[in-house]
């Protein structure tokens, strides 16, 4: 009997089922109870079930491709309209891609190798390999279910290497459906992202579980733009200004006056009607002529233009604009802090050009949290 209907409540976690045993035909399970080598035998773990030769892993792929070809093939569909047969086309080609996934997926499973022993981090030997733990995972064309060997030991959770193997991910969702997530919640609203993965997946996703995927896709941004730590450069050659050498005043400016302490906050007295402030003439002129001469240097705004140089704060207040304005003010939306984090350096991410490689970056984190962390001997993520 194949398994169920997929729904994300029936996540199998590492070590929550047990293993199903197929009893022959020819003997049920009731005769041999009586059997007086029967409990020795179950305490025993399964044998790993070995590929039949000349078996054909992707027979399921197959019939179903040869299906979709008879139905592109009979009448009804030989006279239907374009738009019609790209419908067909595009939700019987999900079906076939999943069915080919899982098909590759099962053959891995049959030929998985059965291990003498695997030791964890926690120094755990374990010893016992049983066969039949399966989890699902969802993926952009639709759920697919893994079946692998889980090692076990008393008192210690179980260990999966094949999850190591297939870099699998720690929750429900696949890899490149959380990274599609993670377009679709930068770019807009949530109902409008899972409006976008249903038109384009056919996953039917919470609000929650886009905003956790996002939230957890985030975490390693800090540490991917973060330069490594060195020794501090020095000023001369970088042509910074050393804080410890004084500044030099250019003509026609005053040096400022540092921890200068302010006048107390309160109504400013009454100036005298008669008193007046006098006015030497030509000084404004001459003011203004020394504040340019002083800034000359700065002041080649011909150039910067030339180069493509910003020479306002435009470009900072749209860039705001864009970062924060345009995604967090959506009307209607209700944010929390951990979530406004998330999303405003995702979107700064994909807008500077930096998402494949900081998602590279991120699945090796990822890969180091879930997997290689749980073993003694250290694993590295396949390309």
């Amino acid at each position: 009997m194949g398994p169920g209907p997929v729904t994300s409540a029936t996540v199998v976690q590492a070590s929550s089922r047990p293993v199903k045993r197929i009893w022959p035909r020819t003997q049920s399970a009731r005769s041999l109870a009586g059997h007086p080598h029967t409990r020795r035998r179950m305490a025993r773990p399964t044998p790993c079930p070995q590929p039949a030769s000349g078996r054909d892993d992707f027979a399921a792929s197959r019939a179903r491709l040869e299906q979709m070809v008879a139905r592109l093939s009979d009448a009804q569909m030989m006279t239907c309209t374009q738009h019609a047969l790209e419908e067909y086309v595009t939700e019987a080609g999900r079906e076939l891609q999943r069915q080919l996934m899982q098909d590759q997926l099962d053959a891995r499973a049959a030929a998985e190798p059965r291990l003498g022993q695997v030791a964890g981090a926690d120094g755990v030997t374990r010893r016992r390999a049983e066969t039949g733990h399966r989890r699902l995972v969802a993926t952009t064309v639709g759920p697919v279910e893994v079946n692998r060997i889980a090692y076990r030991a008393p008192g210690a959770p179980n260990l999966h290497p094949a999850d190591a193997r297939l870099a699998l991910p720690q929750r429900l969702y696949s890899f490149p459906l959380q990274r599609q997530v993670v377009h679709e919640v930068a770019a807009g609203s949530l109902r409008q992202a899972r409006e976008a993965l249903i038109r384009t997946t056919g996953q039917h996703l919470g609000t929650w579980q886009l905003m956790q995927i996002a939230t957890d896709a985030a975490i390693d941004i800090r540490d991917f733009y973060q330069p490594a730590a060195g020794p501090r450069p020095d000023p001369a050659s970088t042509g910074s200004r050393d804080p410890q050498r004084p500044r030099r005043v250019r003509p026609g400016h005053r040096p400022r006056s540092v921890g200068k302490p302010r006048p107390a906050r309160g109504r400013r007295p009454q100036r005298s009607p008669t008193r007046t402030r006098r006015r030497q003439p030509g000084l404004g002129p001459q003011r203004a002529a020394a504040y340019l001469h002083a800034k000359q240097p700065y002041l080649n705004y011909h150039i910067a233009l030339t180069l493509g140089w910003p020479i306002a704060t435009g470009v900072i207040e749209g860039c705001c604009r864009y970062l924060g304005k345009d995604r967090l003010d959506i009307t209607g939306a209700r944010w929390s802090l951990p979530s406004a984090e998330a999303v405003l350096p995702l979107r700064a991410v994909i807008a500077n050009g930096d998402l494949h490689e900081y998602w590279q970056f991120h699945l090796n984190r990822e890969y180091q949290r879930t997997h290689a962390s749980r073993y003694q001997h250290q694993h590295t993520l396949a390309a």
